[in-house]
């Protein structure tokens, strides 16, 4: 092979491998490459689809997933005559600690601008287990093995007849349209499942939807204690988890500087909070103590719906042990409009 055909064939080589990597980085779905569960991509959401609301919140609501499916931005706005969509429903699944105060320090001005940011904090707060798993499609991006394989056997026959380079050529591609094929294929029916389980979306009424959870009433299901139970057993805490999370709060309510912050602290079922009280009630105790007393020096209102009858509310606004269903959240967020007002705390 003369250098001007081997520099022809590694200009072709050249452009197959950037057209490659071209269709990975531009042409592929954004969902194929992003780990549909990371952080980045819960940020990505909430900004797109919450904060994106209005440029002139009222009202800023920051948690994880209790929060997210347990607020309806539009009930309060009705129950306390504020403009449509001037509640925005920030919180997340997997939005807590040190995850929570990023999103913070990432939309300060935001934040800065509502007249309220209603904190959730969870009887749960300091038990979490780790992060939300992430949901990622189980092939992520185009395998390029044949391309690699392809690109081995013209480096291996490169001094042979231009013929034999063709060849190796010809056969790498068909291997390639047909690996792109697969993993579009299976990509889009994991991103399918991805959708309809973690990839939750914000309803015109301002609450994250989950379908698996909407119509559910969780005290009318078969196996609710053993549910409730299997989940209290799936957190822990100790000294050091309780200080870490007093110490995040207090960073975030100081960044927000002079922002009035409320603190809301949302029910959990009646079935799970029984066993977790006499299961790991000193460990529960101790967190609760922890929080009074730092929203206490900080001069941050607590309101709380824990138990759920404190609120006038029953066990039926549960879609599983510490998630509200659809109608759950739009009795609990006009509960909590209406304390809001009693309390003078809105402006």
């Amino acid at each position: 092979m003369s250098s001007r055909q081997f520099a022809g064939g590694a200009l072709i080589a050249g452009i197959i491998v950037a057209a490659s990597f071209a269709i990975v980085a531009f042409a592929i779905p954004r969902h194929f490459k992003v780990d549909l569960g990371s952080f980045e991509n819960r940020l990505f959401r909430v900004e797109r689809q919450s904060l994106s609301r209005t440029d002139a919140p009222a009202i800023v609501f920051l948690g994880s997933s209790r929060g997210a499916f347990g607020v309806e931005s539009r009930a309060i706005e009705v129950e306390l005559g504020l403009p449509a969509r001037s509640v925005a429903n920030a919180a997340f699944p997997g939005l807590y600690d040190e995850a929570l105060e990023q999103f913070v320090d990432r939309n300060l001005g935001y934040l800065n601008k509502a007249k309220t940011v209603v904190l959730i904090v969870d009887d749960n707060a300091a038990l979490y287990p780790p992060s939300q798993p992430a949901a990622a499609p189980s092939n992520e991006g185009v395998s390029l093995s044949s391309l690699l394989a392809g690109a081995q056997d013209i480096i291996r026959t490169w001094p042979r007849p231009v013929k034999a380079w063709n060849d190796s050529l010809s056969r790498m591609l068909p291997d390639f349209r047909r690996e792109l094929y697969w993993s579009a294929r299976q990509g889009r029916e994991a991103i399918g499942k991805v959708h309809r389980e973690y990839l939750w979306s914000l309803s015109e009424s301002g609450r994250w939807e989950w379908p698996s959870i909407n119509t559910v009433v969780f005290v009318e299901t078969a196996n609710e204690a053993a549910v409730s139970k299997a989940v209290a057993d799936m957190y822990f805490a100790n000294r050091v988890l309780i200080d870490r999370y007093v110490t995040i709060y207090e960073r975030i309510v100081r960044k927000l500087g002079d922002t009035q912050v409320v603190v809301l602290q949302m029910p959990s079922a009646v079935s799970y909070s029984t066993y977790r009280d006499v299961t790991h009630g000193r460990l529960h105790r101790a967190q609760r103590q922890a929080f009074e007393e730092l929203f206490a020096k900080l001069g941050v209102p607590v309101l709380r719906c824990e138990p759920a009858a404190a609120c006038g509310l029953s066990d039926r606004i549960f879609g599983d042990p510490l998630h509200l269903n659809a109608e759950g959240a739009r009795q609990l967020s006009t509960a909590f409009a209406r304390m809001l007002r009693d309390r003078q705390l809105v402006h």
